[in-house]
C-alpha cells in the first residue's frame, strides 16, 4: 500500500511538473512571438523612413546602371548638376575640368578630389595629383544657384578609355561615371 501511494505521489508530482514546463514553454513561446511581432514593426518602420529619405532600393537599382557620361555632358547628379568640360594630357598628367552647379535650395558640399577617381581601361586606378593642378580645388561648399570650376589631376597610365568616377555623397551609393579618350 505504501508503495502504491508512494508511485502515486511520484505519478502526481511528475505530472504537474511535466504541465507547468509545457505553460512555461507556451509561455516562452508567446514572449518571442510578441519580440518578432515587435521587431517587425520596428523594421517597417526604418524601411519607411528609409524610402521617405530617397534611398529605396529602387533608387539604389537605379544607380546600379551606372550610365556612362561623355565629355561636356551635363548630369543630374539630385541637388546639383555636373559636368566634365574638359581631358587633357600634360606632361604625363591627365587634367580634368570639372563643373558643378548647386540647383538644390540649401547649401551642398562638393566634396573635392576626395569624390573623384579615375580609372584606365584596365582597371588601374589613376594616382591623384594635387601638386600639378594649376586650379582651385574643387572642395568647397555652394550656395543655391551657385557653381565652381576646378581641375583634378591624375598621373596619367594607358590604354585609354579613363573612367572618372563622382561620389558626391559619401551617404548614399550614387556613383556618376564619365568616359574619355584623352
Amino acid at each position: 500500500m505504501k508503495k502504491t501511494l508512494l508511485i502515486t505521489c511520484l505519478l502526481v508530482l511528475l505530472i504537474s511538473f511535466s504541465v507547468s514546463a509545457k505553460n512555461e514553454e507556451n509561455d516562452a513561446f508567446t514572449a518571442l512571438s510578441v519580440k518578432i511581432q515587435e521587431l517587425e514593426a520596428r523594421v517597417a518602420t526604418l524601411e519607411n523612413i528609409i524610402s521617405q529619405m530617397g534611398y529605396d532600393s529602387a533608387h539604389k537599382a537605379a544607380q546600379s546602371d551606372f550610365v556612362l557620361h561623355g565629355l561636356g555632358e551635363e548630369v543630374n547628379a539630385g541637388d546639383r548638376l555636373a559636368k566634365m568640360e574638359s581631358a587633357v594630357i600634360r606632361d604625363g598628367i591627365l587634367e580634368i575640368t570639372f563643373v558643378i552647379t548647386n540647383i538644390s535650395n540649401q547649401r551642398i558640399e562638393v566634396g573635392g578630389f576626395y569624390s573623384f577617381m579615375a580609372k584606365n581601361d584596365d582597371g588601374v586606378i589613376l594616382e591623384t595629383d594635387y601638386y600639378s593642378c594649376n586650379s582651385n580645388s574643387l572642395d568647397t561648399s555652394l550656395i543655391p544657384n551657385d557653381k565652381v570650376k576646378g581641375i583634378l589631376c591624375f598621373t596619367y597610365k594607358d590604354p585609354a578609355p579613363v573612367k572618372l568616377y563622382y561620389e558626391p555623397d559619401m551617404i548614399s551609393e550614387d556613383v556618376y561615371v564619365w568616359q574619355v579618350q584623352p
